[in-house]
């Protein structure tokens, strides 16, 4: 107790946010924007993956034409399921959240209502997460459209893209 009394810091860096219901409010406020927003969000969830496939699976594929046994397109599929995924849980965790403070002001409205800092900061990594799992699911879509996806395989790899 006198540890924690002495270092408080040290203690707060290792304490988990309370999880309220204003997490899921946030969320969902999210998910409502995500939803209107949807055009313009299409083009980064699936036109930007299905280009970089094209330019780089199938470009840099003419060039090397097997990688242990396998095309170079079905040997790059699965990198970009992870990268998108990254990708837009990243670009969403601070591109959108600076957007969110500076432009759109809106933490400073949802500060008004009962949801604590805490339960905004857990809302966005929580969105954050389930917009990459969605551009995930998206490029696997696409991807098993145009073939690149023969095997029960792309569940465990959602599975593992849901913790990316």
């Amino acid at each position: 107790m006198v540890l924690k009394k002495t270092f408080p810091i040290v203690f707060d860096l290792f304490t988990f946010p309370d999880w309220g219901r204003g997490v899921l409010s946030v969320w969902w406020r999210n998910f409502l924007y995500f939803r209107y927003t949807l055009l313009v969000s299409f083009f980064w969830i699936i036109i930007e993956p299905v280009l970089y496939l094209g330019a780089i699976g199938y470009g840099i594929g003419v060039m090397v034409e097997r990688v242990d046994g396998m095309p170079y397109l079905q040997f790059y599929a699965p990198a970009l399921m992870a990268i998108t995924g990254m990708f837009v849980a990243y670009f969403e965790g601070t591109y959108g959240s600076f957007t969110k403070l500076t432009r759109q002001n809106t933490y400073g409205t949802i500060l008004l209502t009962p949801i604590s800092a805490q339960e905004i900061a857990l809302g966005e990594i929580l969105w954050a997460a389930s917009k990459g799992f969605f551009s995930v699911i998206g490029v696997t879509l696409v991807m098993a459209a145009i073939g690149l996806i023969k095997t029960w395989m792309v569940i465990p790899a959602l599975a593992i893209n849901a913790l990316v």
